[in-house]
C-alpha cells in the first residue's frame, strides 16, 4: 500500500475543490455509476435472452473504495480512504451492461444479474482494472474488461474479449474523477454490445 502521507498528496489536488467550497474534506463522498445507454448497433433483434451475470474482480476491485496507481510505483495499488462507490463495482457494472444490450444489443430479452430467470444465454466477466492515475498527464482513468458468453447450458464459451480503454480527466477534483469514470464506463458498454451484436449468436 502507498504510505499515508504520499496517499493525502495525492488526494490533495482532488480535494481542493471541497476546502473551497466549505465543505470538511473529511466526510465520505459516494459516487453513482449510471451511464447512458449506447445508440443501437443492430437492427435485427434475435428471439434469444441472455442473462448478465455480476462479474467477477480481482483484490480491492470488489469493494467500494475508489482504487489509484501512481507512476513511482506502478506495481502498487492505492485506495482513497473518502472517495467511494455507492455501489461495489462487479454489481454497478453488470447493470450497466444490462442496460446497454437492453437499449442496443442483438438479444431480444436482457435480465439483469438479480432476476431468477433460465435465459438462453449468459455474459459473465471479470473486472480487471478500474483505477484513477493521478500521476498521468493529463491524469486520466483506465479499465480492463474481460468478458465471455456462452450457452447457459454449456460450458464451451462462444465468444470472448477483452477490453482495455481510458478516459482523461477535464479537471482534479473528485466530480471530474467519478464523471470521467462514468464516460469510461460509457465506452466499455458501447464496445462490448457492438463486438457482442457482429458475433450474431444464434438463437435456441
Amino acid at each position: 500500500m502507498v504510505p499515508l502521507t504520499r496517499t493525502l498528496l495525492l488526494l490533495a489536488p482532488l480535494l481542493l475543490g471541497a476546502c473551497a467550497g466549505g465543505e470538511p474534506i473529511e466526510r465520505d463522498r459516494f459516487y453513482r455509476l449510471a451511464p447512458p445507454p449506447p445508440p443501437s448497433t443492430t437492427t435485427a433483434r434475435l428471439d434469444a435472452s441472455v442473462q448478465v451475470r455480476d462479474l467477477a474482480a480481482r483484490g480491492f476491485l470488489g469493494g467500494r473504495q475508489i482504487l489509484y496507481r501512481t507512476r513511482a510505483e506502478p506495481r502498487e495499488v492505492g485506495r482513497y480512504d473518502s472517495l467511494l462507490w455507492e455501489e461495489p463495482l462487479p454489481g454497478a457494472l453488470a447493470d450497466a451492461l444490462a442496460e446497454g444490450l437492453r437499449a442496443a444489443g442483438p438479444f431480444a430479452r436482457v435480465h439483469a444479474p438479480a432476476e431468477r430467470v433460465e435465459a438462453d444465454y449468459v455474459l459473465s466477466g471479470e473486472l480487471i482494472r478500474f483505477e484513477h492515475l493521478p500521476e498521468a498527464e493529463p491524469p486520466r482513468v483506465a479499465a480492463t474488461l474481460g468478458l465471455t458468453l456462452q450457452r447457459a447450458r454449456a460450458r464451451t464459451p462462444l465468444w470472448r474479449t477483452r477490453l482495455t480503454l481510458d478516459e482523461p480527466l477535464t479537471e482534479s477534483t473528485p466530480a471530474a474523477m467519478a464523471a470521467a469514470f462514468e464516460r469510461l464506463t460509457a465506452h466499455l458498454v458501447e464496445q462490448a454490445v457492438t463486438a457482442l451484436a457482429a458475433q450474431r449468436p444464434g438463437g435456441r
